[in-house]
């Protein structure tokens, strides 16, 4: 490219011992020598060169660490070898200055970094992308095989749960498996650099015990989809069991889950209805394939049975009522989209997290409407614990729930698999005696409570402080949204959370309008600030890039 490249090394930082020693006996003839003086050292030494050459040459200078330090002092009050360093730019490119931001970084939570490391959060090929697209106008992928992205790269949006479900398994010594299966996503959330996942398991959240890391790690790469299934045996039938779990980024920006496990009660091969006391039932149905529609043998799965009565009302656990009619009601058959297997689960109500359903990655289609794209008050399921098996019913049942106002109008729409969506027949939705939001159905699976009163269009504020700044100086930039569910600026400042700020120097001598568009179930909204750098009336030159 005809361009001038120098490379210098510099020695004296593998502190092992004695990293910071005191300068009553500090020797500067010895190496390595204290950290500070040959830090310092350098940074003096570099910047005098800068000032000089500066106004008569276009220079950039970058800084980096060949591999990074522990966090923590080792036994010899020194640092040991680790993951993640820093780089250090200065630059009189005004393109340079207008595509780094000031100081770049990660979430740097201390308590949380991995295996006493900082986490490689930054790749160094989306800052050298930055300089090789600034000082000589190539693609950052000439150099790359993929993309480096600075932005998502300094990105401390905590990640979110795209999968979280539990199934229940009979084992032959009267135990029962537990498989709880969870997975990650999110705009910085990749396991293949510096992200990780947690797991703990116990008989209540004050007495958790966590799983190996290595298995976490090892499993989690592993699976095609990118999640982890914690496994378990447990005996006591109908006990509660914890379980918790958390996402870090590749910025340690952290996400944490925890929930209760209520153990399922074991029936024996020859009983042939549900239990209404517990929660969730486990019967004979043990990794049986179903395809289209099973027909249960006889007459099928016993519901519930009132007799002559006015019929049976169970309350679950997950804030879900079923209401049956005078006489029995019995499970007829198992339905599926394709062929699935079903290890015999069966949740008779419980709260889902919409994000299950709405995430980035969810597949969640209505015909061409996405469910995404609706106001979604609430998601429950009843019926197989198993993702896609629905269960036909021989007659209507009420199911109804609470958190909803009774006053406002929804529809309920029905999915098996969570992926298509359908209306809920009959359609009507009502209020139960006590106001409680009620619908009928012949079929068990996920049913979704949509609000028809069209939702709220997001709005920002962004402002600048100061919105004129002299080049080389940095200003403040701070937004608020309400309504949203996604943000970006445009051009990007690294960050794409909801609301928050983030300093930087802005582009030299010019006037940059910065736009934040907020997305969210009620459309789009956009807000902007326009941010002004002039020039020091003085002359001279001003260095800044990435510290």
């Amino acid at each position: 490219m005809g361009k001038t490249f120098y490379m210098q090394a510099d020695g004296g930082y593998d502190t092992h011992s004695n990293q910071l020693a005191p300068s009553s006996n500090f020797d500067p003839n010895n190496v390595p020598k204290d950290l500070n003086y040959n830090i310092g050292n350098v940074a003096s030494r570099l910047t005098d060169f800068f000032n000089r050459v500066k106004n008569r040459h276009d220079v950039t200078i970058v800084v980096f660490s060949e591999f990074g330090r522990t966090v923590a002092v080792n036994g010899d009050v020194g640092t040991d070898h680790g993951e993640g360093g820093g780089m250090f730019v200065l630059s009189n490119n005004s393109s340079l200055h207008s595509s780094l931001q000031e100081k770049a970084y990660g979430n740097l939570s201390f308590k949380d970094a991995k295996n006493n490391w900082l986490g490689v959060g930054i790749d160094y090929r989306s800052v050298y992308g930055k300089i090789y697209r600034a000082l000589y106008g190539v693609s950052d992928t000439s150099y790359f095989n993929e993309t480096a992205d600075l932005a998502r790269d300094v990105d401390t949006t905590p990640a979110r749960y795209a999968l979280m479900r539990s199934e229940y398994k009979a084992n032959n010594d009267s135990s029962v498996r537990v498989d709880v299966r969870f997975a990650g996503e999110g705009t910085n959330f990749d396991t293949n650099k510096s992200s990780y996942l947690q797991a703990w398991y116990g008989t209540g959240l004050a007495n958790l015990k966590q799983v190996n890391q290595w298995t976490v790690d090892n499993s989690y790469q592993k699976t095609p989809d990118r999640s982890f299934t914690f496994a378990r045996d447990w005996n006591a039938e109908k006990s509660n069991y914890a379980v918790a779990m958390k996402l870090f980024t590749n910025q340690y920006a952290a996400t944490g889950y925890s929930g209760a496990i209520r153990l399922p009660e074991v029936f024996a091969a020859s009983v042939n209805a549900f239990s209404l006391t517990g929660d969730s039932v486990l019967r004979r149905y043990d990794s049986t394939s179903v395809s289209s529609r099973n027909a249960l043998p006889a007459s099928g799965m016993l519901l519930a049975d009132s007799g002559t009565g006015a019929g049976v009302t169970v309350d679950t656990a997950g804030a879900v009522r079923i209401q049956t009619q005078t006489g029995a009601t019995y499970v007829r058959a198992l339905t599926a989209s394709g062929t699935l297997t079903w290890n015999g689960g069966f949740v008779l109500g419980e709260t889902v997290d919409p994000s299950l359903f709405l995430s980035e990655r969810a597949l969640a289609m209505s015909g061409n409407t996405a469910l995404r794209s609706m106001n979604v008050a609430k998601i429950i399921k009843v019926g197989a614990d198993v993702l896609g098996i629905g269960m036909e019913l021989d007659r209507s049942v009420t199911l109804s729930f609470a958190g909803l106002a009774p006053s406002s109008e929804f529809r309920i729409l029905r999915s098996e698999d969570g992926v298509a969506w359908v209306d809920q027949r009959p359609s009507s939705v009502f209020s139960d005696a006590t106001g409680r939001i009620a619908f009928d159905t012949d079929a068990f699976s996920y049913f979704a409570a949509v609000s028809v009163t069209p939702p709220p269009v997001p709005t920002c504020t962004v402002t600048a402080t100061p919105s004129s700044v002299t080049d080389g100086n940095s200003t403040t930039l701070q937004w608020n949204s309400s309504d949203a569910s996604s943000a970006s600026f445009s051009p990007s400042v690294g960050s794409s959370a909801l609301s928050g700020s983030v300093s930087f120097v802005p582009p030299f001598g010019a006037s940059t309008v910065y736009r934040l568009t907020v997305s969210g179930m009620g459309g789009t909204g956009t807000c902007s600030v326009t941010i002004t750098s002039s020039p020091v009336s003085s002359g001279g030159g001003s260095s800044g890039g990435l510290s």
